[in-house]
């Protein structure tokens, strides 16, 4: 599973009053917005959940009575005020709603989260029918980046990358038997998400020998 990428948080979608047991109609009183996130399958994402939640007379307010949980291939906790949200692979896409306790000194109330997953978009790079050509399709409706290079090439940087627009499709040239490849897609104020895969058994064109490496000299 890839981690983390973008941070997604939404505004409050309801509010509901806040107040201290017993406290009568003319008492001040708190708000505890509720929020949401989407996440793509296969992600990590966080929203700030007190961002839009205040105290009965502007005092700080926490996150009280709550605990680390699953659900349906979420796994969630609460840490300084924020719900951090790691969905699963096999996440079920749609909504999933979750809630926490909003506490300013003794008032407390709840607000609730909705997390949506969207679906992993599934990028493909395939061989061609012309040597040492690929080809990668992106599903999605979002643009992607594509980086490719040696297997091995952890820390030194990719052959080459390009870009693929939503629903696009582009052939690239490679000079190796074997790649591997690596997809990151989202806007920058989204959600995002990431693939990775091997292609092998790339032929060559003749003559055309494989490239030493890791890397490709003077790839950027």
């Amino acid at each position: 599973m890839r981690l983390g990428l973008r941070v997604t948080a939404a505004g409050a979608l309801a509010a509901v009053s806040l107040c201290a047991a017993g406290c009568d109609d003319g008492s001040a009183t708190a708000v505890a917005g509720d929020d949401a996130l989407t996440v793509y399958a296969g992600e990590l994402g966080q929203v700030l959940v007190l961002e839009n939640d205040v105290g009965p007379d502007g005092e700080p307010v926490r996150v009280c009575d709550t605990r680390d949980g699953r659900d349906e291939g979420l796994r969630y906790r609460y840490l300084d005020g924020a719900l951090m949200v790691e969905a699963g692979l096999r996440a079920e896409p749609g909504d999933h709603d979750l809630s926490y306790t909003a506490c300013a000194g003794t008032a407390k109330e709840r607000a609730d989260v909705r997390v949506t997953v969207l679906e992993r978009p599934a990028v493909t790079v395939v061989r061609t029918s012309q040597p040492g050509r690929l080809r990668v399709t992106n599903p999605a409706d979002v643009a992607i980046r594509v980086d490719y290079g040696h297997v091995d090439d952890d820390n030194m940087g990719p052959d080459g990358h390009l870009r693929v627009g939503p629903g696009g499709s582009r052939e690239f040239t490679v000079q190796r038997h074997t790649i591997r490849w690596t997809a990151f897609g989202g806007p920058a104020d989204g959600p995002s998400f990431g693939s990775d895969g091997r292609v092998t058994g790339i032929e060559l064109p003749p003559g055309v020998e494989p490239l030493p490496g890791p890397r490709a000299p003077g790839a950027s």
